[in-house]
Parts: C-alpha cells; sequence; structure tokens
C-alpha cells in the first residue's frame, strides 16, 4: 500500500478556517487519501494537552500532565463511543482562565498585556508550555503558580493519527 500524498495548508486571515476547511474537502474528495500535517501558524496556538481517560462516579475524565479535566456529556459520550484510553485535549487559550479552584496546575512564565487582552504563558509540570488568554488578570507574577479551569468548549483528537474526533 502507498503512502497517501501529504499536504500543509497555511492561511493567513481570519477566513483562513473556512477556506482551509472547503480545500480540505475538495483534495480529500479528488485524490482520496490525504495526509494532512503541520500546527496552528497564528497566536495565540490551541493548547494540546495529552492524557490517559478514566472513569469515577460516572464521570469520564482525562489526567493530564496539569491535573485532571472532567469530559462534558458529548465529548464522554464519543470517547466512551469509540472505547478510547487515552486521547489529545484541544483547549483554546480564550477557553481557560486563572481559578483559584481550578484543576490544572501551572506557572506563570511570560505575560504580555494586549491593552484589553493579556496573554499569559504558563509552564507545566513537564515543561510543556500552555497559553491563556483573557481580561488583564490581576496579581500575576512570572513564577506565580496559578490553577487553571477549563471555561469553554473542549476538543478531542485521537492521540494517534491526530485527527479531530466528532
Amino acid at each position: 500500500m502507498s503512502k497517501p500524498p501529504c499536504v500543509m495548508l497555511v492561511a493567513a486571515e481570519a477566513s483562513g478556517d473556512a477556506l482551509g476547511a472547503e480545500l480540505a474537502a475538495a483534495l480529500k474528495r479528488r485524490l482520496g487519501r490525504v495526509r494532512f500535517v503541520g500546527g496552528f501558524v497564528g497566536s495565540p496556538p490551541m493548547n494540546i494537552l495529552a492524557g490517559a481517560v478514566s472513569e469515577s462516579e460516572g464521570e469520564l475524565s482525562v489526567a493530564t500532565v496539569a491535573g485532571r479535566v472532567v469530559l462534558p456529556a458529548v465529548e464522554a459520550a464519543l470517547v466512551r463511543q469509540l472505547s478510547l484510553e487515552s486521547v489529545l485535549l484541544g483547549v483554546r487559550p480564550e477557553d481557560l482562565s486563572v481559578d483559584h479552584d481550578g484543576d490544572l496546575a501551572a506557572t506563570v512564565s511570560l505575560i504580555e498585556s494586549m491593552g484589553r487582552l493579556q496573554h499569559v504563558t504558563c509552564r507545566l509540570a513537564d515543561g510543556h508550555l500552555i497559553s491563556v488568554q483573557g481580561a488583564e488578570h490581576v496579581a500575576l507574577d512570572v513564577g506565580d503558580h496559578i490553577a487553571l479551569s477549563v471555561c469553554g468548549p473542549l476538543h478531542l483528537f485521537d492521540p494517534v493519527t491526530e485527527r479531530r474526533l466528532s
């Protein structure tokens, strides 16, 4: 069996997601098997956390190096349906928040003030960097140990193929 063509799409404008998705779909229709590679080129990129799936008291969660993330019902049902033991969690920077009661542990590495928004780069226990974007965070300093919560949608990816699960 021959390897499928390998394609990387880069779209550097606001409509890039829609245009890229249409082009990817057209390539799949025309070529059949296609392997898409690459990562997000913009800033800040989506945070990707690998973890093992576990169930406790009826809740499905993912244990990452930063802590435990409880999966919402729809994502939990998908993981159960696919019988996955591990997943890659995608969380956009604006869907993480600094929260004293949060389940994810990180250390502040960089704070970038962008007017009304602030980008906070955090280091996890394994050295992996993640980004948090939101309104100005009060009293954060480089070196602070903070807790984070997921406050928006999670995006699930297969840990082997890295394809988005849906």
